[in-house]
């Protein structure tokens, strides 16, 4: 039967992928090198809204940094499936067919050369609500001196879905109505020819990196997987791959050994679940800040993609929590220990306190 993609998208699915290549029943020995280097045009300006989709939230100037915006053009390889996509991940690929593309990159970088620590994040755009997401572009990246990119590398996020299209062509038409991407198939080599990009080009403002790590989170991390077991073999364009919050599995990165995941010992036809206070929190494990000085009772159960929270009342917290500065207190001592547990950075605990100092805990009186 020959692969087609809607093959591949049902065997990805249950081989922990979310691949989408191409599919040819007479599969070609041909094969090109991976990865080329693309047309860089930019920094892109103008258009309708005046800047970029999925801008800096903010004034990136006053943290020592700055955005710009470029297109790239070229040809993508889409790749045939050698054999099976197996569940451990080791997958083999054959040159396809290349189809024309023009797509965008989004780059934030330090001004200051010396605050740049070396590595590059490269994220491949989560596309799911039928426009661009990102989700690794958060304050630690900034506050540690990374390069940030973006790379939009599937069609929907340009062109936007059938039934009701809000990609970058139809939020600003002015700015990108030139762009265009076949399909996806061809989007696993763009994401090669990002870094690319980022190691050959002046986009980084004359810094060079020295780590290229791609990282996706959900719909996008799953792609990420597809690509560490399919593509990154075949050109080793990245240093690290990081996909997150994606379910599935993948091939081994590194001959390095990872840590063990703990086993559990639980009934065959058991269920495992989180023991829980009078609350509703859950007891025992790595403590967040939020369960070990709680305002609320929290759990997991499908509520879209948020679960669900349960503001404890007035006097509860009254009780809790006497004093404003004892609430405060309280916080900023679970944020050290959760930063000496090694689970969040310091730049995270003083984003703890501050919230807390903010949060009106206990409530306080609004009479005068």
């Amino acid at each position: 039967m020959p692969t087609t993609p809607h093959t591949l998208r049902r065997v990805a699915y249950s081989s922990a992928s979310h691949a989408l290549l191409a599919g040819n029943s007479n599969l070609q020995t041909q094969f090109v090198t991976a990865g080329q280097l693309p047309a860089v045009q930019g920094p892109i300006t103008g258009g309708n809204k005046g800047h970029p989709f999925s801008a800096f939230a903010g004034n990136i100037s006053s943290i020592g940094y700055i955005e710009e915006e470029f297109f790239l053009s070229g040809d993508g390889i889409r790749y045939n499936v050698v054999g099976n996509l197996t569940s451990d991940g080791h997958w083999t690929l054959a040159y396809n067919s290349t189809a024309p593309y023009k797509t965008r990159m989004l780059v934030r970088r330090p001004v200051d050369h010396k605050k740049f620590n070396g590595d590059v994040l490269v994220e491949w755009i989560n596309v799911s609500g039928g426009f661009g997401i990102t989700s690794t572009d958060l304050p630690g990246v900034y506050e540690e001196g990374y390069i940030w990119a973006s790379i939009d590398a599937q069609a929907i996020g340009i062109e936007g879905g059938a039934s009701h299209p809000q990609g970058l062509i139809q939020w600003d038409p002015v700015r990108y109505d030139t762009l265009s991407i076949l399909d996806d198939a061809i989007s696993y080599d763009i994401v090669s020819q990002a870094t690319n990009v980022l190691r050959s080009v002046n986009v980084t403002g004359g810094q060079i990196p020295k780590h290229v790590i791609l990282v996706g989170a959900s719909q996008s991390g799953s792609q990420v997987l597809g690509y560490t077991n399919g593509v990154q073999p075949l050109n080793n364009s990245y240093n690290a791959i990081i996909p997150a919050i994606c379910a599935g599995a993948s091939s081994d990165f590194s001959p390095v050994p990872a840590h063990r995941t703990p086993e559990v010992a639980t009934d065959s036809n058991g269920v495992m679940d989180c023991v829980r206070n009078a609350d509703g929190n859950t007891k025992g494990g790595i403590r967040l800040p939020e369960l070990a000085v709680p305002v609320a009772g929290y759990n997991g159960i499908n509520n879209g993609l948020s679960g669900n929270t349960y503001p404890f009342c007035d006097s509860k917290l009254q009780t809790l929590y006497p004093t404003h500065q004892e609430y405060v207190a309280k916080v900023k001592a679970a944020a050290r220990v959760f930063l000496n547990q090694k689970a969040i950075l310091e730049y995270q605990v003083k984003n703890y306190v501050r919230a807390a100092e903010a949060a009106n805990v206990p409530p306080r009186s609004t009479s005068n």
